[in-house]
């Protein structure tokens, strides 16, 4: 038999009837189930139906014999898997209805949440300095989000200042039920100071404070240690032409290079 249904409020005109299924997302069928909204069967010939999501219709509604109608409340199921939690796919709220499953409402897979960025800055520091962590993602507000190690849980946007002792290598993961999740990686590389004292390394300051080791030194810098760009660069010596600021240290390293 064909079926007839519609939601229903208090409004004292509900809409139309229909025969179709209705798709909304779980935000919307939350927002429907806390307005008290109703489904509503027009039944003449049946005295109940069985309603639930996908394959289990179990709950039982029975017809209201002054209007011929059976009322389902979206309530009674908005705390139910299928509303409560992400989902991965498509499932339908169906009805058991003359010993057939007919599906009423649709309600859509959640968009994928995805990783837009994962970096770290600076990617090489010196056993004890710092490294900053920043990530981005997408659609995933609810999403568990976790860095591992150090971090541990995480929001979804953020970032996250470590000071590793040795190379490591970060993994950002958001866990997404039902799915494998997705996750992303980067290293954080740490050279001790034995290594560095082999070559010159200019050291700056990060922006939460302290040293780390920069790409390296100012025009500002080699001037005041009295070498050009030129000169510097015939001598292997670094050069950051972004950087526009002047550390003591820096000079101080330099001059004692060029003495060398």
């Amino acid at each position: 038999p064909r079926l007839w249904w519609r939601l229903e409020d208090s409004r004292p005109e509900p809409g139309e009837w229909q025969d179709t299924p209705v798709v909304m997302t779980r935000k919307e069928f939350q927002k429907q189930a806390h307005s008290n909204v109703s489904l509503a069967l027009l039944s003449r010939r049946f005295g109940m139906v069985h309603a639930g999501f996908d394959d289990e219709p179990t709950q039982p509604y029975r017809r209201r014999i002054e209007d011929d109608c059976i009322a389902i409340p979206l309530a009674h199921f908005v705390d139910h898997a299928q509303i409560d939690r992400r989902l991965s796919r498509d499932v339908q709220f169906n009805v058991k209805w003359a010993e057939e499953i007919v599906p009423l409402i649709v309600i859509s897979a959640d968009p994928m949440p995805e990783i837009l960025s994962f970096t770290a800055e600076p990617a090489t520091i010196v056993a004890g300095d710092e490294a900053l962590l920043e990530w981005k993602t997408r659609n995933a507000v609810d999403v568990p989000v976790s860095i591992d190690p150090d971090a541990g849980v995480a929001n979804s946007d953020g970032a996250f200042t470590v000071r590793p002792t040795e190379t490591t290598k970060y993994t950002l993961t958001l866990a997404v039920f039902g799915t494998e999740g997705c996750s992303s990686t980067v290293t954080v590389s740490v050279e001790q100071l034995a290594v560095l004292g082999k070559r010159l390394t200019a050291r700056v300051m990060s922006n939460r404070g302290g040293w780390r080791c920069g790409k390296g030194f100012s025009f500002r810098e080699l001037q005041d240690a009295g070498v050009t760009v030129q000169e510097a660069m015939e001598r292997s010596i670094p050069v950051d032409r972004r950087r526009r600021t002047l550390h003591r240290i820096n000079v101080d390293k330099v001059r004692i290079e060029l003495d060398g």
